[in-house]
């Protein structure tokens, strides 16, 4: 059985996240925001890839207003991210997180327009089935997402990478362990069939 940990954009956690991963012989899928990939930030996300893990776009600006505005927004917003990424990593992309879910009341009124438009692309879009809770407050303990994480079934687990967020890399190690004596390995979502959230959600 394989479980997924899902990782939104990156942080001054990012490199000990890198390293617990190597250390736990697991890896992650990271969706990032394209117009944060600066400076020093390029050299991390080449060890990401390097190091087994996936990257993926989540988004150019991250502004709902702007990218959500339209289906032409969301577009120029996706390649935007897009070509940053594949500038970096040397390949396009093919994996996808809708920022705020499939299922968010700014674009769930076309959002299956946009995900035709991606498959025809060969892009596959990805929500989660499993979260950490970890972005609701920078104050989340280790206790709460390691609660929240271990229930679950083929898991699409959500963390967020951030520098207010320390507790979600510090509690990772104990997560990997849990989920791999439930029998699990962990893997890359481009090894695993698209999943967004039912369209009754919406």
């Amino acid at each position: 059985m394989k479980a997924v940990i899902i990782y939104y954009s990156y942080s001054g956690n990012t490199k000990k996240i890198i390293k617990i991963l190597e250390e736990k012989g697991a890896v992650a899928t990271f969706f990032l925001i394209g117009k944060e990939i600066t400076g020093e930030r390029v050299d991390t996300v080449k060890e990401l890839k390097k190091k087994g893990n996936a990257i993926g776009v989540h988004t150019y600006c991250h502004e709902h207003n702007q990218m959500y505005a339209s289906a032409n927004c969301f577009y120029k917003d996706f390649r935007a991210a897009s070509d940053c990424i594949e500038k970096i990593i040397g390949e396009k992309p093919t994996l996808h997180r809708f920022p705020w879910g499939s299922n968010n009341g700014y674009v769930k009124s076309y959002v299956d327009e946009l995900h035709n438009q991606l498959r025809k692309e060969g892009v596959r879009s990805f929500d989660w089935n499993v979260s950490g809770e970890d972005s609701i407050s920078p104050h989340v303990s280790q206790a709460v997402i390691k609660k929240d994480v271990t229930r679950f079934e083929k898991p699409i687990i959500l963390l967020h990478d951030a520098s207010a967020m320390d507790n979600t890399a510090k509690v990772l190690p104990q997560i990997i362990d849990y989920i791999k004596e439930q029998g699990y390995r962990f893997d890359t979502l481009d090894h695993r069939e698209e999943y967004l959230f039912p369209a009754s959600w919406r």
